[in-house]
């Protein structure tokens, strides 16, 4: 055990200092290749897509996003395993006062495993951190408390010891397993619902049912599942697994492209109390209020413009574009499935109210040069009447600006 401990700190403290090869879907995804479906044509995978995520803004504010793209202080969209990895590491996730963490817990640590034991949330179990094994005999746990023995974990180091903990417990289980776990959906291993996954969609309309804040992202980690279950087993999947992604980990903040922020539904906290789909789902009704993308390492400010689809497009310019027509028939309706092709740019460009640049960056006017400008104020209430939803951009951008001197922002 102390050779196992000692070699396990040893390998985290070399990843802190350089990033080893990160666990990632590339071995196990199909190869790239034309697919003609009765809905049209698309080339899959498609991790060349911009790919969105909904969640609450209380999980990822337009500061925190904005802090990333300027990588200032770089953030993971996390998984909610590595959300409470990362809080047993920080000595937290014991914290029952606090009702988020009280969610999270319940969340991750309940006993799946064994039907017809109660949930105590104030117990020490915690069925992921137990059966989870990132060596021979040697638990998630286990890495957590010894780690925290040999070494000092604090807010500058944990996002990376986090990684790096699940990345073990991912490369533990063998393609095989993988794909059993993760990838196929007939497999009586699939688990519809991993906690060290994380969500997106090819579908902005599909995304925005989760969240009024829209995470966008790109990267080469994550395994396109229609895709996968299409090649694998003749079945494109539809409603809300239409063109989902499964993300290991967590969203890395290089691969944030881009954050829509909408008006927040009437509907309760996500994160304190249990909410039926039939009631945060009236989020598809609200557009967006403000896209921002990350361009030139600058964060240009958009207009939604009362618009619901934005998108970087390949030209990398920030237009509007069309959502994909439901067009697969189910239970009497029209449904998006799996392999129908995303809705199409459109030629126009979105208004620009303004951008947050560093000093020093020259390149940024030739970018602001092709845009049409926008008048919007930046001062729309996001909130619901329950006090719910993304915090006044004007506010956080000031807070930006007021702490770090090396950003500004320029208004058109």
């Amino acid at each position: 055990m102390y050779k196992l401990t000692k070699w396990l700190v040893i390998s985290l403290t070399f990843f802190i200092c350089a990033h080893a090869d990160d666990f990632s879907f590339k071995d196990v995804q199909f190869a790239k290749e034309k697919i003609k479906g009765p809905y049209g044509v698309i080339y899959a995978p498609r991790n060349y897509l911009p790919r969105y995520r909904g969640q609450e803004a209380a999980l990822y504010s337009a500061k925190e996003a904005i802090l990333s793209m300027l990588e200032i202080k770089p953030k993971v969209v996390g998984s909610l395993a590595y959300t409470a990895v990362k809080l047993a590491l920080l000595n937290e996730l014991d914290n029952h006062n606090d009702a988020v963490t009280r969610m999270i817990r319940y969340r991750f640590c309940k006993n799946w495993g064994n039907e017809g034991v109660k949930y105590n949330p104030n117990s020490s179990d915690c069925y992921f951190l137990d059966n989870t094994y990132i060596g021979n005999d040697y638990t998630l746990r286990d890495g957590i408390e010894n780690l925290k023995k040999d070494i000092t974990v604090n807010e500058s180091n944990v996002s990376k010891i986090t990684f790096e903990l699940l990345d073990k417990a991912l490369k533990n289980k063998g393609k095989s397993q993988i794909i059993s776990e993760y990838a196929n959906y007939q497999s009586k291993n699939y688990n519809d619902f991993p906690s060290d996954m994380v969500f997106t969609s090819v579908y902005p309309q599909i995304a925005r049912v989760y969240g009024d804040t829209i995470i966008v992202t790109k990267d080469l980690r994550s395994l396109d599942l229609s895709f996968f279950n299409g090649k694998l087993n003749n079945y494109w999947p539809i409603w809300g697994d239409a063109g989902e992604f499964i993300t290991p980990i967590g969203i890395k903040p290089n691969d944030i492209i881009g954050i829509h922020l909408h008006k927040r539904g009437d509907y309760s906290n996500r994160l304190k109390n249990y909410v039926s789909i039939a009631d945060y789902s009236v989020q598809k009704n609200f557009a967006i209020e403000y896209a921002l993308y990350k361009l030139n390492n600058s964060v240009f400010i958009f207009d939604g413009s009362g618009k619901f689809c934005i998108r970087l497009s390949r030209q990398n310019e920030v237009v509007f574009c069309n959502e994909t027509t439901p067009l697969h028939s189910y239970n009497g309706k029209k449904v998006i499935r799996g392999d129908q092709p995303i809705g199409r740019d459109t030629a126009q460009k979105v208004p620009l109210i303004g951008v947050l640049t560093l000093d020093g960056n020259e390149e940024v006017q030739k970018i602001i040069d092709k845009y049409p400008r926008s008048e919007k104020k930046m001062d729309v209430i996001l909130k619901n009447s329950r006090g719910v939803g993304q915090e006044n951009l004007k506010e956080q951008i000031n807070s930006i600006i007021n702490n770090y001197s090396n950003v500004r922002l320029i208004i058109l």
